[in-house]
């Protein structure tokens, strides 16, 4: 277009393109705030950050939720931010607009880091909610050396989170989590965990019949897996590439038994742990394990649960009783964070 203005060109651009290709929120903004001075296109620098996260295997988070993650360093919370033209302009149009968001997405990769080598999420499919990444980008833009205090704090506040229905609630409620998060950032005796006045635990709900990387709850018990076998092995992070999905029984006639979550066995994708449990390229059950030396015990499948199924070759038992070791291990790993787990 020759003449006008940037924001002329976006609203131009925007209606010629309404039946195109999706035009998202941060490609505008990084039109309107283009600054060749400074060397800064925000399109540009978020390309940077999901390079610079694919040590974490984050890389493939999406961009949306990395401005939403900007927007709200802006003093604005997620939840209130409306996506008026008029309001992404304003945002653009921000003196500061560069160095915060500079600040933001080095924060957002802190934050990452954190969830991987704290939290044990690590690949970015198994964060359970989307706004965790928001909350805790908050956290370290706004305390940029926390204490060992303070991460504790957020490690915990991560896993009730995750457990609970907490970012499932209405929007009266979010603003009262949102709220006292703040007011744990600004003071660490400050319990960062939104409690209602009824003063009740959160009930976390009963396992679910399968692994589904679409549910809260489901990619929970995934991480808490994944953490049992990095502890269990005391595996080195920078070796981690993700996780795998294997089936401990292939073949099984009942689809439902086939994926279902005591059939499922998650490993965290290292060369020392393929090593060590024999696993190839071709492996996608690992019922061969039963018939070894090697301890079980990581995969919520006991000595005695191993010793039974090769005495009489019972897999709905042994299915049966890793269900059961799974909510064991579940019940003991919440009752930690004073919360009430209803397995049934």
């Amino acid at each position: 277009m020759i003449g006008g203005s940037i924001k002329e060109a976006v609203d131009i651009f925007s209606r010629v393109n309404s039946k195109g290709a999706q035009i998202t929120d941060d490609w505008k903004v990084s039109a309107l705030s283009f600054d060749k001075e400074r060397d800064f296109r925000l399109g540009t620098e978020i390309d940077i950050l999901l390079n610079e996260i694919k040590e974490y295997n984050f890389h493939k988070i999406s961009r949306e939720l990395i401005f939403a993650c900007i927007k709200n360093s802006f003093g604005k919370p997620f939840f209130d931010q409306a996506k008026k033209s008029s309001d992404l302009e304003e945002l653009a149009s921000r003196a500061e607009f560069v160095d915060v968001t500079r600040n933001t997405l080095l924060n957002i990769k802190r934050s990452i880091k954190f969830l991987f080598e704290d939290c044990y999420v690590v690949d970015g499919r198994l964060l359970p909610y989307s706004i965790q990444l928001i909350f805790v980008t908050d956290f370290f833009s706004k305390i940029e050396f926390p204490n060992q205090i303070q991460l504790n704090q957020l490690k915990e506040w991560f896993w009730v989170t995750s457990f609970t229905n907490y970012f499932t609630s209405n929007l009266s409620q979010q603003r009262m989590a949102y709220n006292q998060f703040q007011n744990f950032i600004n003071d660490c005796n400050v319990n960062p965990i939104y409690i209602e006045p009824h003063g009740q635990y959160w009930l976390v709900s009963n396992l679910l019949p399968k692994i589904n990387m679409k549910s809260v709850r489901a990619k929970s018990t995934a991480i808490l897996m994944l953490k049992r076998i990095i502890n269990s092995y005391q595996l080195n992070l920078v070796n981690i590439k993700g996780f795998k999905i294997y089936t401990l029984f292939d073949g099984l006639n009942d689809v439902r038994k086939l994926n279902s979550v005591e059939n499922t066995i998650l490993i965290v994708d290292s060369i020392d742990i393929k090593e060590h449990l024999n696993i190839t390229t071709s492996t996608k059950s690992l019922s061969y394990l039963l018939d070894s030396d090697i301890d079980l015990e990581p995969f919520s499948i006991t000595l005695d649960m191993k010793s039974k199924f090769m005495n009489n070759g019972n897999i709905e038992e042994l299915l049966s009783q890793r269900r059961l070791e799974i909510q064991k291990s579940e019940t003991e790993f919440v009752k930690q964070l004073d919360l009430d787990y209803s397995p049934f």
